[in-house]
């Protein structure tokens, strides 16, 4: 669906790379500081992981989008506290509060969560292990 859209929109093949793969398996080997975008869209139990491991692979300036962040509306829920539930929360409040990044949350929808990390006077990247995300 990503490639036809990309496609219909008329951007270049050589202009983005689409990767297929369980995350788990394929985010740890793909190079460091080398895309401007990437999108989180996986397994949500690991999502926390995800958007460290998405944190690294972004140039200085670039960006991380984690659609689906409102879990249906049970972030906004107190009384829910399931794993997937608690984890879209500390991950929401920890990049809010973050010097490494800095967050957007649209709430339309289900919602998508935008973390372009923060490049430091000079140019050089802020580490993104300034992220504390519950772990």
């Amino acid at each position: 669906m990503a490639r036809q859209s990309f496609s219909e929109a008329r951007i270049p093949a050589a202009r983005a790379r689409f990767i297929a793969g369980r995350a788990a398996e394929v985010l740890p080997r793909m190079n460091e500081g080398s895309y401007d975008v990437v999108l989180v869209d996986a397994d949500p139990d690991g999502v926390i992981e995800y958007v460290e491991h998405g944190l690294r692979l972004v140039r200085p300036g670039g960006t991380v989008l984690v659609p689906r962040v409102l879990a249906g509306g049970a972030v906004a829920d107190p009384v829910r506290r399931d794993a997937v539930t608690t984890a879209y929360r500390s991950l929401i409040h920890e990049t809010q509060n973050s010097p490494a990044v800095i967050g957007a949350l649209s709430l339309s929808g289900e919602g998508l969560l935008e973390l372009t990390t923060v490049r430091e006077v000079g140019g050089a990247n802020t580490s993104a292990a300034g992220l504390r995300t519950g772990r």
